[in-house]
């Protein structure tokens, strides 16, 4: 049993209160001002199980951070656990201008940042946003295999409205998947294909 933290525990988008009807316009002057001020978001790597570590590392440098995570029950000796994990195994991501990627880079927790030959990559900040958006849901999510197959869908209502992402059939299920696409990596969610709508 999986479910994102940081939310409710809702278990369906249908029946989630929409407040999307500003995100859209938000989003967009929150992108504007991070342009205007020379910040992006990267990707970056971490050493093996140092997620968590790196996370407090580069927020000790004053880097806006963002470590998303989800919780899951594991079976111990004598008990049943939950512990949260990371969505992107060996990844998280930070937002700064580049000159401030020589304090990223420093963490001992740090493996690089993701990049082209010797130029680090800035991650398309919607991409960001679609999954900020879906951890603060509160929806039943797991990492997913990359996806680059399927039709491109749009959330038609509820807490995800407007995001865009991949809808793809999984054992009998609709599951709607949000990519990032530098990481080859994906996190999905079950839905009712009624409130997805091809672009």
């Amino acid at each position: 049993m999986t479910q994102i933290i940081d939310g409710s525990n809702s278990t369906a988008l249908d029946g989630l209160n929409s407040q999307a009807g500003g995100v859209l316009s938000d989003l967009a002057v929150r992108s504007e001002a991070s342009e205007a001020a020379g910040k992006s978001w990267f990707a970056v790597r971490t050493r093996a199980r140092a997620e968590k570590v790196a996370s407090l590392q580069i927020k000790s440098h004053g880097i806006e951070e963002f470590l998303p995570l989800y919780q899951v029950r594991r079976q111990w000796f004598d008990r049943v656990k939950t512990v949260n994990l990371p969505l992107f195994g060996g990844y998280l991501f930070c937002r700064c201008n580049r000159q401030a990627l020589i304090k990223v880079m420093g963490a001992s927790a740090v493996a690089e940042v993701i990049g082209f030959g010797n130029r680090s990559a800035a991650v398309p900040e919607y991409e960001i946003d679609a999954v900020k958006r879906l951890v603060a849901s509160g929806l039943p999510a797991t990492p997913s295999p990359f996806i680059r197959e399927g039709a491109m869908v749009r959330i038609r209502s509820g807490a995800l409205q407007g995001v865009t992402g991949r809808l793809a059939k999984i054992k009998n299920q609709f599951r709607f998947v949000i990519s990032v696409e530098m990481l080859n990596r994906s996190v999905s969610i079950e839905v009712g294909p009624k409130i997805v709508e091809s672009i």
